[in-house]
C-alpha cells in the first residue's frame, strides 16, 4: 500500500544491456558524430547519482569497449584528410572528438576507480573490475596526451596527477602487475604498470619534437618495447627518469637525485634503448621497413631510423649535451614559413611587415626572440591563429640587428596556451640564394626549370665540395640530378643523401661537378647583391 515510498534506483537508458546495445547499434555511421554521442553517454553515466557503483562501471566499460572501432575509423579518417580540400577544418572536427571522447572516457573510468578507494560495502563489488578501469583510463590518457601532442598542446597537466594516482592506486593495492586481457577481440594482454610505463616513455620522449607522422611511429615503438621499461622505488644503475606520483609533473630526467618520498618512483629506459639501436642497425643495412609500420601512409625507412634516432638519444643513461650554450636576448624575428612563401621572399617579391598572419598569404610574422645560439633560435609566438606551423616546417628568419634572411626548420613546437607557443628553430644557411634547377634524367634536361634554395652556393666553385639545396616536395626522385647556373658557370648536382623531408620541402645534400657552359640565353643565376 507505501510502495510508492519506497526508494528506488532510477533506471538509466543503458541499464538494461539490450536496449544499450540497441542503443548503440543506432549511432551515426560518420565516426565524429558517433564518438560525440558516446561522448554524451559517458558524461550522462558518469553524472547519474542513482546508479550502484559496480553498475556504472560495467556501463563505461560497455561504452569505452563500443568506441573502438569508431575510434580507430576517426584516427585513420584524420590522417586521410590532409589529402582533401579545407583539409583543416576537417581534421579540426575530428581532432576535437577523439581529445573530447578520450577526456571524458579518462574521467568516468577515473570516478570507478575513486569509488573503490573509499572501500565501502558498496563499492567491494568493483574489486574484480579494479585491474580492468584501471587498464582502460591509462589507455585514454595516453591517447588524449598523443592527440594533444599532435597538435603541440597545450598539454593538460591535470592528466598527469591522475595517471599517477591510478599507478599508486594499483601499486598499493599490489594488482599493478597483475596480467589483464583488454579487448576480448583483440587479445591484448596487458597490466596497469605496463600501461604506465608506455604514457610516462611517451611523455618523457620528447613529443613536442616530433612530427605528427614520426608521434605515430614513436608510439608503435614504445608499444613494442613496453616489457623493457622499468620502474621501481629505489634507484638503480641506468636510471634515467624519475616521477614523483604524489603530484601533477610528468616524469622529470634523472640529472640530480630528487629529494627522497615515499612516493617516488625511478624509470630506466637503458635495455629499450639498447634494442632500439639494434633495430636502427638492421634497417640501416637492409633498408627493410617492418610489418608494423607498413600500413602508416609516409613512414618510409629513413624516417623511422630518424625516430628511432630520437628515442635512443632520449632513453640513454647518458643525456645529450648541447653543442653550444644559449645565451638570451630580448629581440623580434621576423618570421616567414612555407617553401613558396619563402621561394617568393628570398626572390625579392614585395611582402608586407605585419605581425602572426596566416603563412598562405605570403606575410611576415613577427615573434619574440627568448634565446639564441650557434646553432639555433629559440622563439615565443605571441599570437599563433592557423596550424600551418609544424615540427618539420621550414622558415626564413630575420634579426633586426643582422643583415639578410637565414634558413631554419622548426626542431620543438610547443603550445603554452590556445594561441601562444614556444618555438625552437636549427639555423640551416645564412643568405641562401634563389637559383632555377633544371632536373637531369638520363642525360636529358626536363624543362620548365624549378625554383630552389641554394644553402651554399659559394662551395660550387669547388667541385670537391657539396652544396644543400632545398626544393619543392615530390621533385626529386631518386637516380636523377639537377643542373644549375652560377656565377656564369654550370654544374650539375649529384644527391647524395637526403637530410630532411617535410610537408611542402625536401633538403638534399649534394656534390657538385663542372659541366658545360650555359648558353647565353640560358636563364642563370648572377651573384648575390
Amino acid at each position: 500500500m507505501l510502495s510508492f515510498l519506497r526508494v528506488r534506483r532510477a533506471e538509466h537508458p543503458l541499464a538494461d544491456i539490450k536496449r544499450a546495445t540497441q542503443r548503440l547499434q543506432r549511432l551515426p555511421t560518420d565516426p565524429v558524430r558517433a564518438l560525440q554521442e558516446l561522448c554524451g553517454w559517458l558524461s550522462s553515466v558518469h553524472g547519474a547519482v542513482d546508479l550502484r557503483p559496480e553498475q556504472r562501471a560495467a556501463m563505461i566499460k560497455f561504452l569505452d569497449t563500443s568506441a573502438q572501432r569508431y575510434l580507430g575509423r576517426a584516427s585513420r579518417a584524420f590522417a586521410a584528410a590532409k589529402t582533401l580540400p579545407g583539409h583543416p577544418a576537417e581534421q579540426d572536427r575530428i581532432w576535437t572528438a577523439l581529445c573530447d571522447f578520450y577526456k571524458q572516457d579518462a574521467l568516468a573510468l577515473g570516478s570507478c576507480i575513486d569509488a573503490f578507494e573509499l572501500r565501502t560495502a558498496e563499492t567491494a563489488a568493483l574489486r574484480p573490475m579494479r585491474a580492468g578501469l584501471s587498464i582502460r583510463a591509462l589507455r585514454a590518457m595516453r591517447e588524449l596526451l598523443k592527440w594533444l601532442s599532435i597538435r603541440y598542446g597545450p598539454l593538460d597537466e591535470p592528466v598527469w596527477q591522475m595517471a599517477s594516482a591510478v599507478y599508486a592506486l594499483a601499486d598499493r593495492s599490489k594488482y599493478s602487475t597483475t596480467p589483464y586481457t583488454l579487448y576480448a577481440k583483440s587479445a591484448i594482454e596487458t597490466t596497469v604498470e605496463r600501461e604506465y610505463l608506455r604514457i610516462a616513455m611517451f611523455s618523457a620522449s620528447s613529443p613536442q619534437s616530433l612530427t605528427p607522422l614520426e608521434i605515430e611511429i614513436a608510439e608503435r615503438i614504445i608499444a613494442s618495447r613496453s616489457d623493457d621499461f622499468v620502474i621501481t622505488p629505489l634507484y638503480q644503475s641506468g636510471v634515467t627518469f624519475w616521477v614523483d606520483l604524489a603530484t601533477e609533473r610528468a616524469p622529470q630526467r634523472y640529472l640530480t637525485p630528487p629529494p627522497p618520498q615515499a612516493t617516488m618512483r625511478f624509470l630506466s629506459a637503458a635495455q629499450a634503448a639498447e634494442k632500439v639501436l639494434s633495430l636502427a642497425g638492421a634497417i640501416m643495412l637492409n633498408r627493410m621497413l617492418p610489418a608494423q609500420f607498413a600500413d602508416l601512409e609516409g613512414c618510409t625507412s629513413e624516417r623511422l631510423l630518424s625516430v628511432l634516432t630520437h628515442l635512443a638519444g632520449h632513453w640513454s643513461a647518458q643525456p645529450a649535451q648541447r653543442r653550444h650554450p644559449r645565451h638570451a636576448i630580448a629581440e623580434r624575428l621576423s618570421v616567414v614559413h612555407g617553401f613558396s612563401a619563402i621561394i617568393n621572399l628570398i626572390a625579392n617579391t614585395p611582402l608586407t611587415d605585419s605581425p602572426t598572419k596566416d603563412a598562405s598569404s605570403n606575410e611576415i610574422e613577427s615573434w619574440a626572440i627568448e634565446n639564441v645560439s650557434a646553432g639555433g633560435i629559440g622563439a615565443r609566438v605571441e599570437r599563433l591563429d592557423h596550424d600551418g606551423l609544424g615540427v618539420g616546417g621550414v622558415l626564413a628568419l630575420q634579426i633586426p640587428s643582422a643583415q639578410g634572411w637565414q634558413i631554419g626548420l622548426v626542431r620543438r613546437l610547443s603550445r603554452t596556451a590556445q594561441a601562444q607557443a614556444s618555438v625552437g628553430i636549427e639555423v640551416l644557411a645564412r643568405d641562401p640564394l634563389v637559383a632555377p634547377l633544371r632536373v637531369e634524367l638520363e642525360g636529358e634536361l626536363i624543362e620548365p626549370a624549378e625554383p630552389a634554395l641554394l644553402m651554399d652556393a659559394p662551395a660550387l666553385s669547388n667541385e670537391e665540395g657539396g652544396v644543400r639545396v632545398l626544393v619543392r616536395s615530390g621533385l626529386y626522385v631518386p637516380g636523377q640530378s639537377f643542373n644549375v647556373d652560377y656565377r656564369d658557370e654550370r654544374y650539375t648536382l649529384h644527391p647524395r643523401q637526403v637530410l630532411h623531408r617535410g610537408d611542402d620541402h625536401v633538403l638534399i645534400r649534394c656534390e657538385a661537378t663542372r659541366a658545360s657552359p650555359p648558353d647565353a640565353s640560358d636563364e642563370h643565376l648572377g651573384e648575390p647583391d
